[in-house]
């Protein structure tokens, strides 16, 4: 093989090969458009298609969502709040869940329900908040931020039934309305002023504060009230997170209501279910039931009790059988 050919079978192979890539490019483009979720990015596209989808299924309007972490779905039971104060409502939230994601399922659900109040706890305002796993990791962020199909290549869990032993199934999920169900209980035995412990002073994260101010620039964007709370939570809350929270709703004029700082007959010996760091069923009770009314008679929302249209929602909470 003369010097020409070689130089010739070389130019072939990399003509080959720019045009494999340049394909490759254009296949992997395309996926992402199909699977990059329509509001920003998130973290994790099975969870948050997952709750947009069962949103998406509930027949009646929904009133009013809750946003936040595992926190917020074992804490607050719309079930319950129906039963006692008529409107609706939905757990928009998950384990660990990021405020990029608690952004995103906020903003989808209003695809299909139309609600006057978006509520968020705040444990999420100081967890990581970012969509990638490392915000530092600069060259990998770049490559999953041009082909975003490498960063939500797990969309496909998203029709796929969650039979994980530790959750219900999904249909004794959306029956509760996002709610989790669990009848451990675990004291709380630790310093009862914990509030106290911690810093003098904590600031949220600059991600954190970018995401909130997003949330609730939405929020005046569709016309609905915004509210931020705490629930009572020793484990991971403190006097320095509150203020920050406190803090950022006075400038805003955003109300927070701080459970940890009010009196509702909570017992740290029956209301935990892991020593401090979630709500018991019992103490879930507690959090809906002041939530349930406060928001009653401090918000224009309808009692649908008497409605046959919501008839699904007593159905929902007589088959519950735990209530």
């Amino acid at each position: 093989m003369t010097m020409g050919d070689l130089k010739n079978k070389l130019n072939i192979n990399l003509i080959k090969a720019t045009a494999f890539f340049a394909i490759l490019a254009v296949l992997m483009i395309a996926a992402s458009l199909a699977v990059k979720p329509r509001y920003g990015e998130v973290y994790d596209i099975s969870k948050t298609n997952r709750k947009h989808i069962d949103l998406k299924d509930e027949k009646t309007d929904i009133d009013v969502v809750f946003s936040g972490d595992s926190v917020v779905y074992r804490s607050i039971s719309p079930l319950q709040i129906f039963t006692d104060y008529g409107f609706t409502s939905y757990d928009l939230s998950d384990s660990a869940l990021r405020l990029c994601d608690a952004v995103s399922m906020v903003e989808t659900s209003f695809d299909d329900h139309a609600p006057r109040l978006v509520v968020l706890e705040t444990n999420s305002l100081f967890t990581d908040s970012v969509p990638h796993k490392d915000k530092y990791a600069i060259p990998t962020n770049f490559i999953e931020n041009t082909f975003p199909i490498l960063h939500y290549h797990v969309f496909y869990k998203t029709w796929l039934p969650d039979f994980s032993p530790e959750k219900p199934t999904a249909n004794e999920h959306k029956r509760l309305k996002g709610f989790e169900y669990s009848d451990s209980v675990i004291p709380y035995d630790n310093d009862p002023d914990y509030m106290d412990r911690g810093p003098s002073k904590e600031n949220m994260s600059r991600e954190s504060l970018k995401y909130l101010n997003e949330l609730y620039a939405f929020t005046k964007e569709n016309n609905t009230d915004f509210l931020l709370i705490s629930v009572p939570r020793p484990v991971g809350w403190n006097n320095a997170r509150h203020d920050a929270v406190a803090e950022w709703a006075r400038e805003n004029s955003v109300p927070y209501i701080d459970l940890n700082k009010e009196d509702i007959g909570f017992d740290w010996n029956l209301d935990t279910m892991d020593g401090g760091d979630h709500m018991s069923f019992e103490g879930s009770k507690k959090v809906s039931n002041y939530l349930g009314k406060y928001i009653m008679e401090n918000y224009s929302m309808d009692d649908h009790r008497g409605d046959s249209k919501y008839e699904d929602w007593n159905n929902s909470y007589r088959e519950a059988g735990i209530y």
